[in-house]
């Protein structure tokens, strides 16, 4: 197993079988996921698998990944969508933890046995690929146009702001970076450069709330207040707070 945060995995040249889990950012999986995938070599038939971590409205992500990867030769052997909480910052500012629950003890089955098929199917069990995912509504499909990688380089990445009198140069937003792309100033402070996924990970895990990220911008609100409104109505959720980088229920459950 390899950590895509902790630098490029080797080839997948010479495996029995080929995986990726990922999660789901706006319907799409992450952009320094899908520039791996769009990177890897001719797999010449190899049975691949994937696992896909939402926590929203059902998209179509998967598609995405499973696409690449036969276009790529792979041959698919398994896919499973699973569901984990929302830990999106526009939603922890909002008091809203969606899909609080999960992973269920079911989530956690249905993942068991997908790890015990992959194994059957890889030696030659048959395997019917599930139809394409649907397609999200098209006021999501703004959000992701919205948020694309070309104006998260150019435009969102130079948006993050620190609070120079509130920041005490903890390292934690360096920390907890996918891609790498916050180092520090003369003065410990955080730096952004181009290599943003827009996660707001490092926002969100702040303890002193002393940075800020574009999607505070009030030009997010409008689509942020719609996108809301139907996921409240769509998906299990709990108020919480945000607090020191830390979610907490409000109900005293963390």
């Amino acid at each position: 197993m390899h950590d895509l945060t902790k630098g490029t995995p080797p080839s997948p040249t010479g495996y029995d079988a080929f995986g990726v889990g990922t999660p789901v950012y706006l319907f799409r999986p992450p952009f320094n996921v899908s520039r791996y995938l769009n990177g890897l070599p001719d797999l010449n038939g190899l049975p691949f698998f994937v696992l896909l971590q939402r926590a929203g409205i059902p998209g179509d992500a998967g598609n995405a990944v499973r696409g690449t990867l036969t276009r790529k030769g792979g041959r698919e052997v398994d896919f499973l969508k699973g569901l984990g909480a929302d830990y999106a910052l526009p939603w922890l500012h909002r008091g809203i933890l969606f899909s609080h629950e999960h992973p269920t003890p079911e989530d956690l089955q249905a993942a068991e046995a997908f790890g015990e098929s992959i194994a059957d199917r890889v030696a030659g069990a048959p395997y019917q690929p599930p139809p394409p995912e649907s397609q999200p509504p098209a006021l999501w499909h703004f959000g992701r146009a919205a948020s694309n990688e070309w104006l998260t380089r150019t435009v969102f990445s130079r948006g993050f702001r620190v609070l120079p009198d509130v920041c005490i140069a903890c390292d934690i937003c360096f920390e907890v970076c996918p891609t790498g792309n916050i180092q520090p100033d003369a003065n410990g402070r955080p730096v952004w450069g181009r290599d943003c996924i827009f996660c707001n990970y490092c926002d969100m895990r702040c303890p002193v709330e002393a940075i800020r990220s574009p999607v505070r911008w009030r030009s997010f609100a409008p689509l942020l207040n719609a996108v809301e409104r139907d996921a409240l109505n769509a998906l299990d959720h709990a108020r919480v707070k945000l607090e020191g980088g830390e979610v907490q229920r409000v109900d005293g459950h963390t």
